[in-house]
């Protein structure tokens, strides 16, 4: 067994050497950009969804300490539109979602420090209603301060639920209702064109997709944890949600290029038999070369226990890929 082990180990290895050796140069076209995503702000963390002004400001200032340049959603979004160059290296988008009372108080005295645009996700139909949410007046000032607005939808349902309650045409209805009430109250409310939308819990099909898209939005966003790049869909762009207890080592390696489900099943080289998703259970550690070599190579990690688990070199900045993800 000590002997197949080793095997494994030294033909990753080698495919690790081979891909990176033999990988083509990267394109002027070629990016990586972190979306961002945040809920609330206190001084402490109250829930899962709660990032302390300590965290955020810590994470921020690495920002500006590490040379990333924090980029409008548009400028992204613009490129996917065609209507403009490659987002810059080391770009990074921030956004939050629900439209809490905190962003106001807490966090953009801390974006207009480092100069940073967000875009804010709203959800109409709780503001000026409810003591947590933001006021229209609120709105409006961050809007003017540089602060891009987007749709949270109008009352932000689960579509996942809905979809298995309703008949097909109900869901339909449900989801243009609440595509295009968001749009129309922001846009009257605010007097500005609103091109955004962040699908409530993340929640991506479809025909959420296509409703979006006739509404008039012009990118929709989810909560799939990578980054974007060339090839990514604007129905459905990636962000990282930013948790409480971040630490610094984990928020710096969301900023670090990592491979897509895609580009793993493509870069499996060893000619080793893959795990078979169906009997396979663990979680796996993919060697991936990244586009900037890691400086040093981490401890050898043990994998989850089981027939077809195996232990393989960490390298900084290499992703973590469940079974599923692997090539066939």
């Amino acid at each position: 067994m000590r002997h197949v082990h080793l095997h494994r180990i030294l033909a990753l290895w080698f495919a690790f050497l081979s891909g990176f050796l033999l990988a083509p140069p990267a394109r002027a076209s070629d990016f990586y950009v972190p979306i961002l995503v945040y809920h609330r702000f206190a001084p402490t963390p109250q829930n899962l969804y709660t990032v302390s002004l300590q965290e955020f400001e810590a994470q921020m200032r690495y920002l500006k300490e590490n040379g990333y340049q924090v980029i409008p959603l548009k400028t992204l979004v613009d490129f996917y539109l065609g209507k403009g160059s490659p987002p810059p290296p080391r770009a990074v988008v921030i956004t939050i979602d629900d439209g809490h009372t905190s962003v106001y108080s807490y966090a953009l005295p801390i974006l207009k420090k480092y100069g940073y645009p967000a875009t804010l996700f709203i959800y109409p139909c709780c503001i000026g209603r409810v003591s947590y949410a933001l006021t229209w007046e609120q709105i409006r000032e961050l809007a003017d301060q540089g602060q891009d607005i987007g749709s949270h939808t109008r009352y932000h349902p689960n579509f996942k639920l809905e979809r298995r309650r309703l008949k097909p045409q109900e869901y339909e209805e449900l989801v243009e209702k609440e595509m295009t009430s968001s749009k129309k109250i922001l846009e009257e409310k605010l007097g500005r064109s609103i091109r955004y939308l962040s699908y409530p819990f993340g929640v991506h099909d479809e025909v959420l997709e296509k409703k979006a898209f006739q509404a008039g939005y012009q990118a929709m966003l989810t909560i799939v944890r990578r980054g974007c790049d060339q090839t990514s869909n604007r129905g459905a762009l990636p962000r990282f949600l930013i948790e409480p207890h971040t630490s610094i080592r984990s928020f710096s390696s969301i900023l670090s290029p990592q491979p897509s489900p895609g580009k793993l099943k493509a870069s499996w080289r060893t000619g080793l038999p893959c795990p078979s998703v169906a009997s396979s259970t663990c979680s796996m550690l993919l060697i991936q070369p990244s586009p900037s070599p890691p400086s040093r190579m981490a401890r050898i990690l043990p994998i989850q226990s089981g027939s077809r688990a195996i232990s393989v070199y960490r390298f900084l900045g290499f992703q973590k890929v469940h079974p599923k993800h692997w090539a066939s």
